[in-house]
């Protein structure tokens, strides 16, 4: 099992978390993965962040590009993982859920909107050492 199997995300969380966005940490920018991940740190940070992780593409929004990427980091271990038709309908009712069918994209006050609505978010979105 490679590092990749382990987290999908490892790339991002290091571009995310390294605070030169070079992906090398500093024990400064550990101690914020760390605290970010914590059980006690406030929904709003933990959603911060993955918002953050997320955006693939760092253009500060969630596009169809980038949740069919995050659909792709979800299931890249799985023979299931969905055909890119079945992909692009879940993308779609991503965004129809999050209410945002115009414009078809969410921003990070659209994403803390719809973390608040996922009871399981705050248990899910955690780092387990």
């Amino acid at each position: 099992m490679t590092t990749q199997n382990c987290n999908p995300f490892r790339q991002r969380l290091a571009f995310v978390f390294s605070s030169k966005q070079d992906d090398c940490f500093s024990f400064d920018d550990f101690v914020d993965l760390a605290s970010a991940f914590c059980e006690k740190a406030p929904a709003s940070v933990r959603a911060s962040f993955a918002f953050r992780i997320y955006d693939f593409d760092n253009d500060g929004l969630l596009t169809a590009s980038d949740l069919g990427r995050l659909i792709d980091f979800l299931t890249c271990a799985s023979e299931n993982s969905p055909k890119l038709l079945e992909r692009d309908e879940v993308v779609g009712y991503i965004l129809e859920e999050a209410g945002v069918e115009g414009n078809r994209s969410i921003n990070e006050a659209e994403f803390q909107l719809v973390v608040k609505k996922l009871p399981d978010f705050a248990t899910s979105f955690k780092l387990i050492m």
